[in-house]
């Protein structure tokens, strides 16, 4: 489905939800392996996933392609959140009445990645039209969802307060990454574990020893196909635990990563007696970076065998070998994370939460999973001479 919307006598936009529906022209503006390019979009939309529709915006200039936006838009409702989010203080006496509310989130950018601009306008004078343009896509969308909420997400440049006010949007600078700086002086992961203090040296070399007996490998397509239900299985035992999950991964997300990023994404199992009981994927960035992107594991297994924490390791290695300048951790999980070495990043967000019910029902849930997060992130030293967050 394509369809048009002016925001001024100039400036307007066509929107699909199907972007192989006008793919060429959207490609035409982008720079050479820029990442939203509509190949790596496409792999998202095509594994089908749950409560998520994708639209992209190609917006023009007296009828020239001047940018473009990629939305996604998430039915957000009782499944993406834990009820153990509200088992505390006044949220437990409208418990029952959250349960019930659904309501559309719009997210310019990729839930499901970090560092991922969603929009993109070659002259940078340009760049403040998305505001406007979301606000204009909102009102004009056909889909039957209301939205109680717009994210711009993972920004790479700041804008005027008075530009993004000027359509009730406000900024979010709090929210972090955890990401480790490669020490130049290390040329071995053994160069590593020795930089780290007697504590977690000590610590290190026990989590090491305790996944001696687990054989790993890098998975092939065929091996992604074949334990795609095992997978999905030890995704969902991760997910399962988190208290907000903005949307669902799948198998075929792995396969289809695999198959399209030409090297960039790689998934690697661990296995016991020839059963998957982990697995870990790397993505590359373009700024001289490796993500360790999704995981899964079994977790009766994880604390005999330290799986969760032979991962990171298994990342360290992986940047160390490859000569790789900053391994990237994500957002979840900052107290392994600091114990590894890594350390907190800040990113930009812009937002807009619209009056109502639902809306308010999203404050609220975002408010207390922000307060949890928050408590969980305790920076540490784990190494002998190394201030924590300096840059190597």
């Amino acid at each position: 489905m394509i369809f048009c919307s002016s925001i001024d006598p100039d400036v307007s936009f066509i929107a699909c939800y199907d972007l192989t529906e006008m793919a060429d022209k959207w490609d035409q503006i982008l720079p050479e392996s820029h990442h939203l390019k509509s190949k790596e979009l496409l792999i998202l939309q095509e594994c089908k996933l749950e409560d998520i529709l994708f639209s992209y915006l190609l917006v023009q200039r007296k009828d020239k392609p001047i940018g473009v936006i990629y939305l996604q838009l998430v039915n957000f409702n009782s499944k993406h959140y834990s009820s153990e989010l509200l088992d505390q203080g006044g949220l437990s006496i409208i418990k029952a009445f959250i349960l019930r509310q659904k309501t559309g989130l719009m997210v310019c950018g990729n839930v499901f990645r970090i560092d991922f601009e969603g929009f993109y306008f070659p002259a940078q004078n340009e760049r403040k039209l998305v505001f406007q343009i979301l606000n204009q896509y909102e009102k004009k969308h056909p889909c039957n969802l209301s939205y109680s909420g717009i994210l711009v997400k993972d920004s790479c440049s700041d804008f005027p307060k008075n530009e993004i006010e000027k359509f009730n949007f406000r900024s979010y600078h709090n929210d972090k990454l955890m990401e480790l700086s490669i020490d130049q002086e290390w040329t071995s992961f053994e160069d590593y574990v020795e930089s780290l203090s007697k504590k977690y040296r000590q610590r290190a070399l026990k989590i090491i020893k305790s996944g001696e007996n687990l054989q790993r490998r890098k998975l092939s397509q065929k091996d992604l196909v074949e334990l795609g239900p095992r997978i999905d299985f030890l995704y969902n035992s991760v997910v399962s635990r988190q208290l907000i999950k903005i949307g669902n991964l799948n198998q075929t997300y792995f396969q289809k990563m695999e198959q399209g990023m030409d090297g960039d994404f790689s998934v690697f199992g661990y296995f016991l007696e020839n059963e998957l009981i982990a697995f870990s994927s790397h993505l590359a960035h373009q700024n001289d970076g490796l993500e360790v992107h999704y995981i899964g594991f079994d977790f009766e297994l994880n604390e005999e065998y330290f799986l969760y924490f032979n991962i990171l390791f298994d990342g360290i290695k992986a940047v160390i070998s490859q000569k790789i300048k900053t391994l990237k951790f994500g957002r979840t999980g900052y107290d392994a994370k600091s114990s590894a070495g890594a350390v907190p990043v800040f990113v930009k967000h812009f937002f807009k939460v619209k009056r109502g019910i639902p809306a308010l029902a999203l404050k609220y849930l975002l408010k207390v999973f922000s307060d949890k997060e928050e408590a969980k992130l305790k920076v540490r030293n784990p190494f002998k001479a190394r201030p924590v967050g300096q840059e190597v």
